[in-house]
């Protein structure tokens, strides 16, 4: 063998080894990759397990906390020793007997949260009812003490006119004091009439309009009509009926007024009340009914058609409501609302709304009551002094009252008592007022109150002055002192120029039904005298009355000092 032979052995023998490291890397290289994913797959499946454990971890940290926040609000919320003991069993409860205690203490929480508006009202009014009845006793327990207290005052006006041989009474004494006798006498009834009400009407019906007042949050100002008379009697309506709240145009028998009327035609409201009565939704406390609006009308139609509307074009609106309160007065029962009500027409329109006298056996209120509350609207509808009474004709004088008893515009407890004699006279214009008072002041008296604001009269309007009757002198009972001086106001406003209600008339006895609006004084005997008197026994007749008195045949002037001649002439007419 040779060198180039053994060259060729060393270099074979090279390759095949150098093959055999080449196979060896391969392997190397392919265990290196098997590894490299044997790792790689270890670490996703480790990855993934780690996910799915954070995401396992998440979900019931979740579900833990919502269970905290059902059982808060699930748990009874009540505190104090015994609710803390309560609701630690409440969330304790695991078994099926304390699930069912749980879920019947909450339907009984539900039930209170739900009727608690209904307990707290029931509470306020029983509240309510108990101050209005300790109040009512109050007042009985005062009206019986002056009832006592005018008994004697009744025996001390007998005496004094006894005394004075004044058996005509003619300063009043006697009236006054007898006056005051029934006035008390009559609170004591009404107190009685007002507790016996307050005791036995069901708290859920309104006992505002009793003898006290109407109550509501009506003000009788606001109504829209042409008069404060037809204000005072749509707000007396309204408030006896209980329509004097927010919604009482739309407002159902029973107190249902989520209606807007308004927007319905009265045919459309008489459709509402058949559906109503045919299903049973008419019937509140035993009694079914589907009378509506303001004015609770059970035939609305009947009254539209009346007034000579088309109940199918007109709509149900509280303007047409209002008309249709003052309409159905004097359609059913013959009252004129745009006049001043007493007692009487009370009574009469109980006939037509059954909240103003007992007559339907649904209220106790008294008609007596019931004009209590419509004189407490006329008021507040601003009326003027007299709600109108004294107020008529076209003259430059609107409105006159005055203590003195021979005049037809005698108004007592505003003007004639003791503590409030004066004048109360109220001009069309404020001119006019200027000059009655430099016409007054002229002849020596004075002017007392004039402007007063707020005042929901005359006086509101700056167009009234008050006379006050302290400047005539004297003191203790009215007497003819005091009515000289109201003739003398009478007689120097109508030498200036003024008339109307009742300026210049000196005594109207013999004359009453010959002035309009205006009712006699049926406190004094009428009987067949054809002239009433006047006695001036203070003082002698200015020069202008005397010329006065020689025209007027209805006056007497006696001496002031002959007052047993006086007395016994008056006796003698007064059994004539």
């Amino acid at each position: 063998m040779n060198f180039v032979t053994g060259i060729q052995i060393k270099y074979s023998n090279f390759s095949k080894t150098l093959e055999k490291a080449k196979d060896s890397a391969s392997s190397i290289s392919k265990s290196t990759e098997t590894l490299k994913k044997v790792f790689i797959k270890r670490i996703d499946i480790k990855k993934k397990s780690f996910t799915r454990e954070k995401l396992f971890k998440r979900r019931k940290l979740e579900l833990s906390r919502r269970r905290e926040k059902e059982q808060k609000l699930e748990t009874v919320p009540i505190t104090g020793k015994i609710g803390k003991s309560f609701s630690s069993v409440l969330q304790k409860a695991s078994s099926p007997f304390s699930a069912i205690m749980n879920t019947l203490g909450l339907l009984a929480l539900g039930w209170l949260i739900n009727n608690l508006p209904s307990i707290i009202k029931f509470v306020k009014d029983l509240y309510n009812r108990v101050v209005k009845i300790v109040d009512t006793i109050k007042s009985f327990i005062s009206n019986l003490g002056n009832w006592f207290k005018n008994i004697g005052g009744v025996i001390t006006a007998v005496k004094d006119n006894i005394t004075n041989l004044d058996f005509t009474d003619s300063e009043g004494k006697l009236k006054n004091a007898l006056e005051q006798l029934d006035k008390s006498f009559e609170s004591m009834k009404n107190d009685i009439e007002e507790g016996k009400r307050l005791l036995t009407t069901p708290l859920g019906q309104g006992v505002s309009g009793g003898s006290t007042g109407g109550g509501g949050d009506l003000n009788a100002a606001d109504i829209e009509a042409d008069t404060p008379e037809e204000k005072a009697f749509i707000a007396t309506v309204r408030e006896l009926e209980g329509t004097s709240h927010a919604e009482g145009y739309n407002t159902w028998f029973g107190g249902r007024s989520d209606m807007d009327l308004s927007q319905m035609t009265v045919s459309e409201v008489v459709a509402e009340q058949k559906r109503r009565l045919s299903a049973g939704e008419a019937t509140y406390r035993r009694l079914t009914s589907a009378a509506v609006g303001a004015g609770q009308f059970m035939k609305p139609e009947q009254t539209v058609m009346a007034m000579g509307l088309d109940p199918n074009t007109v709509k149900y609106t509280p303007e047409l409501q209002n008309k249709m309160i003052l309409f159905q007065a004097q359609w059913a029962r013959g009252i004129n609302p745009s006049k001043k009500l007493d007692e009487n027409d009370m009574r009469i329109l109980g006939g037509e709304w059954a909240s103003f006298t007992p007559q339907y056996g649904q209220t106790t209120r008294t008609a007596s009551q019931s004009l209590s509350v419509y004189q407490k609207n006329l008021k507040e509808a601003g009326g003027g002094g007299s709600g109108g009474k004294y107020s008529y004709g076209s003259g430059s004088v609107v409105e006159y009252l005055t203590g003195d008893r021979s005049h037809p515009n005698f108004e007592y407890n505003g003007h004639g008592r003791e503590s409030n004699y004066h004048e109360h006279i109220a001009f069309r214009t404020l001119q006019d007022k200027e000059r009655a008072k430099a016409a007054l002041r002229a002849a020596g008296i004075q002017i007392g109150s004039e402007y007063r604001p707020g005042d929901p009269g005359w006086h509101g309007a700056n167009l009234a002055i008050d006379v006050p009757g302290a400047q005539w002198g004297g003191s203790g009972a009215i007497g003819q002192r005091e009515y000289n001086g109201s003739a003398k106001v009478r007689s120097v406003l109508a030498e200036a120029g003024f008339s109307g209600s009742g300026i210049g008339q000196m005594t109207t006895r013999g004359s009453v039904s010959s002035l309009p609006m205006v009712s006699p004084d049926l406190g004094y005997p009428q009987g067949s005298e054809q002239a009433p008197i006047i006695i001036i026994d203070e003082e002698a007749p200015q020069p202008a009355q005397s010329a006065r008195m020689q025209q007027t045949p209805q006056m007497i002037v006696t001496n002031p000092l002959n007052r047993f001649m006086k007395n016994k002439m008056l006796l003698d007419l007064a059994y004539t």
